[in-house]
């Protein structure tokens, strides 16, 4: 057996932070314990002193690389993802009702971009009714356990429909996705679905509210992704005080880049996206408290930086339209951690284990224990770089340096990234059967 030690660690597992020795062989966590020696004499040794070890980032964002992303792409995102100490992802199958529900898993299985684990979602935007036995086949045969319903799609999706699709989620335990869009003044068309929709903000606050309506009384995991603005954050926070089963993305309230995201004058705007209507930014201090409750989960960045042709840079540390997705876990260190009063464990909680719990991945992952994966994250508290994170206007302080960083990535007990170099004869990810949330 191939083993591998990290000694010395401060090891984060659920509410604990204990300095402890971790063994890693199979592929899995063997053991962890105060003091352990190698199994064999040419076990490697990595010394973690000073550092923490917590399980790898999940990221369940709704992926649709197949036909957005070139492959060179493919790979920068997927090492943005890494460097931010993020070993598993997900991905959404999209069928439609020319195509089966088998040969749309097979393609998604057979992709080439398994640098990581990953896990699917199935969206049934494109299908009028989706049978039970669908959504049974669907968990039974392919481990897919959540179901990811667009705001843009929602109105045009029949009420017979959308109901039986909760009523099937609900008796098995089955995790609904609402997927929410930005309020944008013009109106768009999605392709995918063929629908138009416009992004009133009355309307969006409208829509929020008619969605958590028909959930209020739901009885399997609902998850609303994502969460930008105060208004929405106060009006899904009345619903979960009746309805522990509801969970919220929230997106960070800061942003990189040179223009400040959260200008508010007669409109706000987002990252430079004009918004139709006035709505209120989240400030720090706000976004630190969700993020101690269980049911609220910190969302990835929407927007990204995109400075000059420096996409195609071979240089991995100058911005490109990752920038953000690779300094995700760093933004949200400096401004909860070190910034403010949030613990460490509420950290790695928010970008593992919660995600695990909702996703049907936990106990495998998302959790420092024997038996669990072994994907690891060994974070260097103290790493500070010169980059700058832009608050909204509000805020105490109008901008953060990082801070902090994964020094050492872990994909089932193999490294993947040592904080500069990318290993790629590991990285070959595996894809994640799920049972339903327990």
């Amino acid at each position: 057996m191939n083993y591998l030690l990290i000694k010395n660690g401060l090891v984060i597992s659920g509410n604990r932070v204990f300095k402890a020795d971790v063994l890693i062989g199979n592929q899995k966590i063997l053991d962890i314990q105060s003091v352990l020696s190698r199994p064999e004499p040419e076990t490697p040794v990595i010394d973690a002193s000073g550092r923490f070890v917590f399980p790898g980032a999940i990221d369940m964002s709704n992926h649709h690389w197949e036909t957005q992303l070139e492959e060179e792409a493919i790979e920068r995102l997927m090492n943005a993802e890494i460097v931010s100490g993020t070993t598993t992802i997900f991905k959404t199958m999209e069928p439609n009702e020319q195509t089966l529900l088998s040969a749309s898993f097979e393609l998604l299985i057979q992709s080439k971009d398994r640098r990581t684990d990953y896990a699917l979602h199935l969206s049934p935007d494109l299908i009028d009714h989706l049978a039970e036995k669908d959504i049974v086949l669907c968990y039974l045969k392919y481990g897919i356990v959540s179901y990811v319903v667009s705001s843009i799609h929602y109105e045009s999706f029949a009420e017979a429909n959308f109901d039986n699709l909760i009523k099937v989620l609900q008796t098995y335990k089955l995790t609904l996705i609402i997927d929410l869009t930005i309020p944008e003044p013009e109106e768009g068309f999605n392709r995918m679905t063929q629908v138009r929709y416009s992004h009133d903000v009355s309307k969006h606050i409208k829509l929020l509210v008619n969605i958590l309506e028909r959930l209020k009384n739901v009885q399997c995991p609902v998850l609303f992704s994502k969460l930008r603005f105060k208004e929405e954050v106060l009006i899904f926070d009345k619903y979960l005080s009746k309805n522990p089963n509801l969970h919220a993305e929230i997106e960070l309230p800061c942003f990189l880049g040179e223009l400040s995201p959260f200008e508010v004058d007669e409109l706000t705007m987002l990252g430079g996206i004009k918004l139709s209507g006035k709505l209120n930014p989240i400030l720090p201090d706000e976004f630190r408290e969700y993020m101690a409750i269980e049911n609220y989960l910190a969302a990835r960045p929407t927007l990204s930086l995109m400075i000059g042709n420096t996409a195609n840079s071979s240089v991995f540390n100058r911005p490109d339209e990752y920038f953000g997705l690779k300094n995700f876990a760093s933004m949200l260190y400096t401004l909860n951690v070190i910034n403010g009063n949030l613990a460490i464990t509420d950290f790695v909680a928010c970008i593992s284990t919660r995600p695990a719990k909702l996703m049907g991945l936990f106990p495998q992952k998302g959790i420092m224990r024997a038996g669990a994966d072994a994907d690891i994250v060994i974070w260097n508290p103290d790493f500070e770089r010169n980059i700058y994170c832009n608050l909204p206007s509000g805020s105490d302080d109008h901008e953060l340096k990082l801070q902090g960083k994964a020094e050492f990535v872990f994909l089932g007990g193999k490294m993947v990234y040592d904080g500069e170099t990318f290993y790629q004869e590991n990285l070959k990810g595996n894809y994640v059967y799920r049972s339903p949330v327990a």
